[in-house]
């Protein structure tokens, strides 16, 4: 009968029940219609006794017997990169396989190798190899291998928590010094443009001073170039255009002749004045004033009026380097030789007596007649902070990508195109291409300010000290310190000590020695130059 027939052997299913099953399982719980449900893979999954599957084994394979552990060898793996010892591949394996050497962990390996048929060499059942950590590493989304970057032994034991901190201490009390700071009667929260927010919306740490004339702040740093271009990269890996099988060339000048360009750039972010130090034993008014050679001269060359109608930066013959207009009034370049081309310290005083000789700061002297001069030469007023000598890409406004780095991009894509026009370069160029690449790097006020903030110079929340490079080295005793001066209002903040490193460093150099900060005749200042 008909109901015979229905009946079914014990465990069997009716023809088509699967595919029913698989409808309803779609409709109950709403499934959209992209989502499909493999039927192979459902009797399979039934045909094992395994219908629950861990988010391990849906990525594929089997559930490593080393999962267990597997977070903490990532977190030893990350900690020893940030100590500036990273292993390579093969030394990380070599770290597991000691790891877990006689331990249970070791068993459990043997086993799941006996377990998925290990033909391998008996003596390393339980080890794991090559094949092992690519699998381990395609798990672990918090590891990458990538090319390791030098670091040198000098560098690693300058580039600590303590030296950071004391580059920011010995600059603050310089800055309060010249009168250009005041010290607040309690720290407060700042954002980026220097409001007071809440620790929620703040940037850096607390602020314990308030810059009162950023405009007499300065920063600065040296930047090279050099007209020769065997060296140059590809920009940005550019590529060129040319025929199937043929290799591309490009004509390069080998003509060397080495310069330095520094810009000063007040806190503000405000550019106010660019040096270029040009390699040479003898001054040369051509190259000091540059040529375009695509610009006709108004003139011929033994007029008397020559240099005046043909030099200027709007369409001239002889631009001469970039202007910089600051305080309503125009700072011209300052272009000199030397045979090094590079910053020396008489070059460095010749570029203070430049500003002072256009009487940038009058007003601000007159209201501060009481300030001495800058210490020790008399006929100017400054006070010049050197800070850490290592990592300066860390601290130094001129060395960040807004300003050195987008520099010398703009100045590699100007040179090649210069290149084009001429067989090579000239010395004569030199002053043109800065003027190009100027305004796209030193000149761009917001950027400057971005470099600035994060920095934590301005507002000054000495950003840096939470650097996670800088904090891997700080010890318990600073971390005690920090939390009296700037978390001291914060009691439900939790500030980790990553690693602790021993320090005994002496004072980081500065234009205030220790001695001068402890004299109560201290000098007084117009205005500060960070370097």
């Amino acid at each position: 009968s008909s109901s015979s027939n229905n009946k079914l052997p014990q465990g069997r299913t009716g023809r088509g029940m699967d595919t029913r099953l698989l409808i309803e399982v779609h409709r109950d719980h709403n499934l959209p219609d992209t989502v499909t449900l493999n039927q192979k893979t459902v009797l399979q999954r039934i045909f094992r006794k395994q219908t629950f599957v861990s988010h391990e084994q849906r990525k594929g394979g089997h559930v490593s017997p080393l999962s267990p552990i597997e977070p903490y060898l990532c977190d030893m793996l990350i900690i020893l990169s940030k100590l500036r010892h990273a292993l390579t591949p093969k030394e990380s394996i070599m770290l597991i396989n000691a790891l877990i050497d006689g331990t249970p962990h070791q068993i459990a390996l043997i086993e799941w190798k006996q377990k998925y048929a290990y033909f391998g060499d008996a003596d390393k059942l339980g080890e794991v190899g090559p094949g092992y950590f690519r699998q381990f590493m395609k798990r672990i989304e918090e590891l990458v291998s990538a090319r390791g970057h030098k670091y040198e032994l000098d560098r690693s034991n300058w580039t600590t928590y303590q030296n950071f901190r004391q580059m920011y201490s010995c600059i603050e009390d310089a800055l309060i010094e010249c009168g250009v700071a005041i010290k607040l009667d309690k720290p407060v929260w700042m954002d980026s443009k220097g409001d007071i927010v809440s620790k929620e919306d703040a940037d850096g740490m607390k602020v314990a001073i308030k810059i009162i004339r950023p405009e007499f702040c300065m920063v600065d740093d040296e930047t090279g170039m050099n007209t020769c271009q065997r060296g140059d990269g590809r920009n940005g890996g550019q590529r060129k255009i040319g025929g199937r099988g043929c290799k591309i060339y490009n004509v390069v000048s080998k003509r060397d002749r080495h310069c330095t360009l520094v810009g000063f750039t007040n806190l503000l972010g405000k550019h106010v004045l660019c040096v270029i130090i040009i390699s040479g034993k003898e001054d040369d008014n051509s190259i000091r004033a540059g040529i375009i050679d695509d610009l006709e001269e108004v003139c011929d060359e033994n007029e008397p009026f020559y240099l005046s109608t043909n030099m200027g930066p709007a369409g001239k013959k002889l631009p001469g380097g970039p202007r910089c207009e600051y305080l309503g009034k125009t700072m011209p370049a300052f272009v000199t030789f030397d045979e090094s081309g590079s910053m020396t310290g008489p070059i460095l005083k010749d570029c203070l007596k430049h500003m002072d000789g256009l009487a940038l700061f009058d007003d601000f002297r007159k209201e501060n007649v009481y300030f001495l001069r800058y210490i020790p030469t008399p006929e100017h007023h400054w006070h010049v902070c050197i800070g850490h000598p290592y990592d300066t890409s860390y601290w130094q406004v001129g060395d960040s990508t807004e300003q050195n780095g987008t520099f010398k991009n703009d100045l590699l894509t100007k040179r090649s195109h210069e290149q084009i026009s001429s067989l090579s370069i000239q010395p004569t160029d030199i002053i043109p291409l800065v003027n190009k690449a100027w305004d796209a790097s030193f000149a761009r006020v917001d950027s400057n300010k971005k470099a600035i903030a994060e920095r934590g110079w301005f507002p000054y929340n000495r950003a840096l000290l939470l650097h996670p490079d800088i904090r891997s080295t700080i010890t318990k005793q600073e971390i005690e310190e920090e939390k009296i001066l700037y978390w001291s209002d914060d009691e439900d903040d939790e500030v980790e000590v990553v690693a602790t490193t021993p320090q005994n460093s002496d004072d980081i150099l500065t234009g205030c020695s220790r001695e001068s900060r402890t004299n109560n005749n201290k000098p007084q200042f117009d205005h500060v130059d960070m370097i």
